[in-house]
């Protein structure tokens, strides 16, 4: 059996009874998202009318478990301080109607902008100046691998496989799962520094092109069939 991050590896072992000596850990890979885009993140921004404001980018489906209920919420406090800033929701799903209301509510139709499914997210994130993951719950979340290769500073929660792929204060932040203020907090704090944004998006890339391309996964995957 392939865990797609150690961690889950783990959980399978200890609480499904997988056997250790049949289970290894093999982390997902992407192909490089920058050879599909010729820098087009200010086209991206002219077309989807976002001008010069901050932009955050959640990228997945609009369920429970990806927990945009409480992004929006931190998204509310967030605005306070930069009231300029985007939320920009790419995904969809049975919570879309549920979440518009939400976003409603707080006063945050004009600025949390809800994308539905996309099948340009590498160009999102380039016009993206941070990408967000407040999930309660992941295995190794690609969106967030693809956050990295293109050079993005991502705030994550703690969950699942993602410190496997986030470097707490080298690739990004990571938060405790339903800790509200520190989402808040994670956000701002990239939103109000650029030069640490550009810094933390370059070891993004770095880590990306160390442990996260397609071309290692397959060799790892290559390896396990002759080793077996």
């Amino acid at each position: 059996t392939v865990a797609v991050s150690r961690g889950l590896m783990a959980d399978l072992v200890r609480y499904e009874g997988f056997p250790p000596e049949g289970i290894t850990a093999i982390l997902n890979g992407i192909p490089d998202p920058r050879s599909h885009v010729a820098s087009r993140g200010k086209e991206c921004r002219k077309k989807m009318a976002w001008g010069d404001v901050p932009i955050v980018l959640a990228v997945g489906s609009l369920t429970e478990v990806k927990n945009h209920h409480g992004l929006i919420e931190a998204f509310a406090q967030v605005r306070r301080s930069l009231p300029e800033a985007l939320l920009a929701i790419a995904g969809q799903g049975p919570l879309e109607g549920v979440l518009k209301k939400k976003a409603a509510s707080k006063g945050l139709q004009e600025s949390v902008c809800f994308l539905g499914e996309r099948d340009d997210v590498p160009q999102l994130l380039e016009a993206a100046d941070l990408f967000v993951l407040p999930s309660h719950r992941e295995g190794l979340p690609l969106s967030l691998v693809e956050a990295h290769a293109m050079g993005r500073p991502s705030v994550a929660t703690d969950v699942g496989g993602i410190s496997e792929v986030l470097i707490h204060g080298e690739t990004g932040i990571l938060v405790p799962p339903g800790e509200e203020e520190a989402l808040v907090h994670g956000m701002e704090s990239l939103l109000r520094d650029a030069s640490q944004r550009r810094v933390m998006g370059k070891a993004a890339r770095y880590r990306y092109e160390q442990k996260f391309s397609h071309s290692r996964m397959v060799e790892e995957y290559i390896d396990l069939y002759q080793r077996l």
